[in-house]
């Protein structure tokens, strides 16, 4: 776990042997195999008070002047949020950068605000009330996850741990 430049220089130096990235441009350099585990589909996700007031207004313009929270800098997805925002001409107010996705959900829940999440994060909360998705389009921020390893790993032993992985990453 750490800044993506930092975990690509451990795993070129062999200091790692495994990496997830969700930043292709960070690949790492030399020999590798590579494995792709899956798209992380995001929603734009409020509570259930601050849903009431968005509901009845369509797409991304929901959240103009509306209160956010962002990744931190350290994540691809604070600029890729920012991209979308701006390529859609909205301008929400941000109040808070945080990587914790459980931080962000709670946070949400008590305070009037939004943040884009990875859908298979939102699940329970969804199902229980306390978070909303807003209905916009949200596709460029879905990420693609990647994982590389050294080849020295004997290969269908590890495919299959990456397998596994796979399917409890997306679910």
């Amino acid at each position: 776990q750490g800044e993506n430049s930092f975990l690509v220089h451990a795993f070129n130096n062999d200091e790692i042997d495994l990496l997830f990235s969700t930043n292709r441009s960070l690949s790492p350099k030399g020999n590798y195999n590579e494995y792709k585990i899956g798209t992380k589909k995001f929603k734009l996700v409020c509570n259930k008070k601050m849903y009431q007031d968005l509901e009845k207004k369509k797409g991304l313009s929901v959240v103009q002047d509306q209160r956010f929270i962002n990744f931190t800098s350290d994540s691809e997805l604070h600029f890729k949020i920012y991209k979308l925002l701006n390529n859609n001409k909205v301008h929400p107010i941000r109040v808070a950068e945080i990587d914790d996705i459980n931080l962000i959900k709670k946070t949400l829940i008590k305070f009037n605000s939004f943040a884009f999440l990875p859908e298979n994060s939102i699940t329970e909360e969804i199902k229980e009330g306390t978070l909303k998705i807003v209905e916009c389009n949200t596709k460029s921020l879905d990420t693609e996850i990647t994982a590389y390893y050294k080849p020295h790993f004997e290969s269908n032993r590890f495919e299959n741990h990456l397998k596994a992985i796979k399917k409890d990453v997306l679910n």
